[in-house]
């Protein structure tokens, strides 16, 4: 079988640590239950902004927020690997601001690539969130049916949109059942 611990808190990122800290949470959960295998991570969409960090404000996008931002993504991989559990890092999907979604570009391209760098697993969301690559509210599912995956805030997910974010997420674990014997 499958437990699951849930960590999610909304309106969190890495940008502020001084709200949230993933970093903190990870370790702690870790030292909760040595015994996580998988750490399955979404996040991003509160994170396009400027980052303060020692009194200097970074600017989304720039090269030292970009090097703080990576920071930060590493400080997440490498608390995983050190407690030898498989990272599942989610795409960021298409969300209904255009403006937002330029930039979660930018973070999609920091967590593809790190993760990746790292031998982890990076989830694409676009092709089962999005219509001809664009934001949209509704999909149509295996029956054609329209399904609404997304809130009306454009960046949450629906219950059905969370089932399908399960059901992208399983494709990638093994679950091996034990013998009742």
């Amino acid at each position: 079988g499958l437990k699951a611990n849930d960590l999610s808190k909304q309106n969190t990122g890495l940008s502020y640590k001084s709200y949230f800290d993933w970093a903190k949470a990870t370790k702690e959960a870790f030292a909760k239950n040595p015994n996580i295998k998988y750490l399955v991570v979404l996040l991003g969409a509160n994170d396009p902004w400027d980052i303060k960090k020692g009194g200097v404000y970074h600017r989304f996008g720039s090269d030292s927020w970009i090097d703080i931002y990576t920071y930060r993504v590493n400080e997440i991989i490498n608390i995983a690997k050190q407690h030898h559990a498989k990272i599942l890092w989610f795409e960021i999907p298409p969300v209904k601001k255009n403006e937002l979604n330029e930039k979660i570009q930018i973070l999609n391209k920091i967590y593809s690539e790190e993760i990746l760098k790292n031998k982890q697993i990076f989830i694409n969301t676009k092709l089962f969130f999005s219509v001809n690559d664009e934001f949209s509210t509704y999909i149509k599912n295996e029956n054609n049916k329209s399904i609404k995956m997304r809130t009306d805030d454009g960046i949450h997910f629906t219950s059905n949109g969370a089932k399908e974010m399960s059901k992208l997420l399983l494709q990638h674990i093994t679950i091996k059942e034990e013998n009742a014997n």
